[in-house]
């Protein structure tokens, strides 16, 4: 389950009560409903994605086991398809994301957007190629904090799911990069939008890394 601050994160797979299983597009602290949070959430209708608006806390839950990705998959099963339904399912591959985010005023910051909307879209349909291909144009950092070694390992772990193929070695010294990581988060005067994004993107980073290691 993926939260934040007992709030689903953008990109999280919820459960709905309206429209089954999706992931939510976008989180309305306040709306024009004068919901304190709201949601709007994505789910695939007809072969495309319906988009149900203004969801209230009430009605989206945490995704049960027998809805999962995993669940879809035979559980000996090629083991990078495995761990992509696993990350996705757990929220730490979009939080792998969360920390490669550029700063609001970033050009690439729409199509950073397109992106994890298309990621989305494929993992609802376990479309190994799509997931794949939306990972490989994400938008690198021009200042690689943290740096991209996770990230081109996921890409690698997500190519791999492609073809059925083993696993990938994790990256060397993933704990060290962990606690540099969190050494430049510490440090970081939250002053500004670009210090406030950076300490975002250190926080998602050591995060996936926990998990991970």
């Amino acid at each position: 389950m993926v939260r934040m601050d007992r709030e689903f994160r953008r990109f999280a797979r919820v459960l709905t009560d309206c429209h089954g299983v999706g992931f939510v597009v976008m989180v309305n602290h306040r709306d024009f409903h004068g919901n304190a949070a709201s949601y709007d959430v994505g789910t695939t209708y007809d072969g495309g994605i319906m988009t149900c608006k203004n969801l209230t806390p009430g009605q989206i839950h945490a995704v049960p086991a027998d809805l999962t990705l995993a669940h879809r998959l035979t559980p000996d099963g090629p083991p990078a398809r495995l761990a992509v339904a696993h990350a996705v399912d757990d929220g730490m591959l979009q939080r792998l994301f969360d920390a490669y985010e550029p700063d609001p005023d970033d050009p690439a910051q729409l199509h950073y957007r397109q992106v994890r909307y298309a990621f989305a879209q494929a993992a609802e349909r376990l479309d190994w190629k799509g997931m794949a291909d939306a990972m490989a144009s994400l938008p690198r950092p021009a200042r690689l904090l943290p740096s991209c070694a996770l990230l081109n390992w996921a890409v690698d772990v997500v190519d791999a799911a492609v073809g059925g193929m083993t696993m990938p070695a994790m990256p060397r010294d993933l704990d060290g990069e962990r606690k540099r990581a969190e050494a430049r988060l510490n440090a970081i005067m939250p002053t500004g939008i670009e210090a406030i994004c950076e300490g975002e993107r250190l926080k998602a980073f050591a995060e996936v890394c926990r998990a991970w290691t």
